[in-house]
C-alpha cells in the first residue's frame, strides 16, 4: 500500500515537527500499521519509510551498499534538487563534508582529524572543558532565579568548547553561532536571514548558498594564517590536511571547517535546552538527579536518545538488497547515522518496573525513508533517517531508575544494554 497523504505530508513538514504531537502521531501509524512502504508527498520524489529499529541497523551497517553521496543527503523537494544541481555543476550538494562523502573518500578524509580527537587527546581537554562548564554555571547564577538557559547557556557553552577546539577566537563566536542558526535553521522565520517562511524551493537554496559563502569568505582566511602560523588546532589539520599527497580540494576544505563549526555545538545545545526542558516538566525526576548525581551519566545519553538533534538523513541504494523480508530485483534498505544504541527502539526503551501509569514512548529515531526517481525498481533508492523525541512524560522515570550501564571516562564511549529493551524479537 502507499502511505496516505496526510501521513507523507506531516513528515516532510517542518511545523509538524514544531507541532510535535502531529509528526507523533504519524510516527505511530506508521510503525503499527506500514512499517516498511512508500510516501509520495506532493514536490518530492516517492519514498520509503522504514520504522522498525532493526531495519535503520541493517541499512547502517552496509555503508558500502547504502551510499551518503550519490544524491542529497536530507530530504529534498524536486525543484530544490534541480536548483543546487544547476549551481554545483550537476552535484546534488552545496557543501562536501564527510556527510557527503563515501568511501575511499570518507575514509581519507576523516584520517585528517582523527588523531586529534581520540579518547586520549580529547581527555587531555577535559579540565578546560570543566572550566568553561563552570564559568558558565557561575554566570547562569548571575542571572538571579530566573534565566532563559537556551539563549544564554546551552547555545553559548557548546559553541565556546567547540570553537575553542577549532581555533576560532571568542570575538568571532557569535558569528558562527548565527550562520549556524541560519544554516540549520532556513525553514524557520525566526533563524533564516530571510525573516519570512520559506516556501519557494530556489529561495530557500539561495538562502543557505549565501550563508555557506559567509562561512567560506571566513574560513578562507583562517587557512591562508594556518598554513603561515601552524598552531595546536583543529584548523591548522584542516587548513594544511593532503589527501594522497595532495592539498585538500577547496569545497572539501572550506566544507571541513563548516561541518566542525556548526554540527558539534548545535546538537549538543539543542539536547543540553530539550533535557533541561523536560527535567522542568518533570520535577519529581529532576529532584532525583539533584539528589544523586550518579545519576547524571543515564541522564545524557537518555537526552540525546529523547531529544534526537538531527531528524532525519537521507541515503541511496547501490545495488540490489533485501529488508525485513521484502524482495526485489532491485531490492534497497536505509541507514541512520544516529547511534541506534543512543536512540529510542520502535518498541518502548523501558528501565523502570514503575511505569505502569506512563503511557508507551514513542520512537525519536522514528523513521526512514529511501527515495526514487522511479518507483519500478528499487536500486537507486535514497534513504534517509526521520527522528522525533518522545513524551518527557513517557521517559522522565528512565532517566534515574536504572542508567544504561557504562562508565563516562570508558575509551569504548556510551553504550545501551539490549537488555534494557523490552520489546518483543518481532517489534525489534
Amino acid at each position: 500500500m502507499t502511505i496516505p497523504a496526510d501521513i507523507a505530508k506531516d513528515i516532510v513538514d517542518p511545523t509538524a515537527y514544531a507541532d510535535g504531537d502531529r509528526v507523533d502521531q504519524a510516527f505511530a501509524w506508521l510503525r503499527k500499521e506500514a512499517p516498511l512502504d512508500i510516501a509520495q508527498p506532493e514536490g518530492f520524489d516517492p519514498f520509503w519509510v522504514v520504522t522498525r529499529h532493526a531495519d535503520i541497523l541493517e541499512v547502517e551497517r552496509q555503508n558500502e551498499l547504502f551510499h551518503n553521496g550519490d544524491r542529497a543527503t536530507v530530504l529534498t523537494t524536486i525543484e530544490a534538487d534541480r536548483k543546487v544541481r544547476e549551481m554545483m555543476g550537476g552535484s546534488p550538494h552545496l557543501v562536501r563534508s564527510l556527510v557527503q562523502m563515501d568511501n575511499p573518500d570518507h575514509f581519507a578524509y576523516r584520517k585528517i582529524t582523527q588523531g586529534s580527537l581520540l579518547p586520549q587527546n580529547l581527555r587531555a581537554l577535559e579540565a578546560r572543558i570543566r572550566e568553561i562548564a563552570r564559568g558558565f554555571v557561575d554566570r547562569m547564577a548571575e542571572h538571579g532565579d530566573r534565566c532563559d538557559f537556551a539563549r544564554d547557556v546551552a547555545f553559548l557553552y557548546p559553541l565556546h568548547v567547540i570553537m575553542e577546539v577549532l581555533g576560532v577566537p571568542e570575538s568571532d563566536e557569535p558569528r558562527m553561532l548565527k550562520l549556524t542558526q541560519e544554516l540549520f535553521g532556513n525553514a524557520d522565520p525566526d533563524l533564516n536571514r530571510t525573516g519570512k517562511s520559506v516556501t519557494d524551493a530556489g529561495e530557500g537554496v539561495d538562502s543557505i548558498q549565501s550563508v555557506v559563502m559567509d562561512f567560506m569568505m571566513y574560513f578562507n582566511a583562517m587557512t591562508e594564517d594556518r598554513r603561515a602560523n601552524p598552531r595546536n588546532d583543529l584548523a591548522t589539520l584542516i587548513a594544511n590536511g593532503k589527501i594522497n599527497g595532495e592539498p585538500m580540494g577547496h569545497l572539501e576544505a572550506m566544507s571541513y571547517y563548516i561541518i566542525a563549526a556548526t554540527a558539534g555545538h548545535d546538537t549538543t545545545s539543542s539536547t543540553t535546552a530539550g533535557a533541561l526542558w523536560a527535567l522542568a516538566e518533570n520535577p519529581d525526576q529532576f529532584a532525583k538527579v539533584k539528589a544523586d548525581p550518579s545519576l547524571i551519566a543515564g541522564l545524557i545519553e537518555e537526552s540525546i536518545r529523547w531529544v534526537t538533534p538531527v531528524k532525519h538523513f537521507m541515503r541511496t541504494a547501490t545495488a540490489d538488497a533485501e529488508l525485513a523480508g521484502r524482495r526485489s530485483p532491485r531490492a534497497t534498505g536505509c541507514s541512520c547515522p544516529t547511534r541506534p544504541a543512543t536512540a529510542t527502539r520502535r518498541c518502548s526503551t523501558t528501565r523502570s518496573a514503575s511505569r505502569s501509569t506512563a503511557r508507551p514512548t514513542s520512537t525519536s529515531l522514528s523513521a526512514t525513508a529511501l527515495t526514487s526517481a522511479s518507483a519500478s525498481t528499487w536500486r537507486g533508492w535514497r534513504c534517509g533517517c526521520f527522528g522525533r523525541s518522545s513524551s518527557p512524560a513517557s521517559t522522565m522515570s528512565s532517566w534515574t531508575a536504572r542508567p544504561p550501564a557504562w562508565s563516562p571516562t570508558s575509551s569504548a564511549g556510551p553504550s545501551l544494554s539490549r537488555s534494557d529493551s523490552r520489546c518483543t524479537e518481532a517489534e525489534r
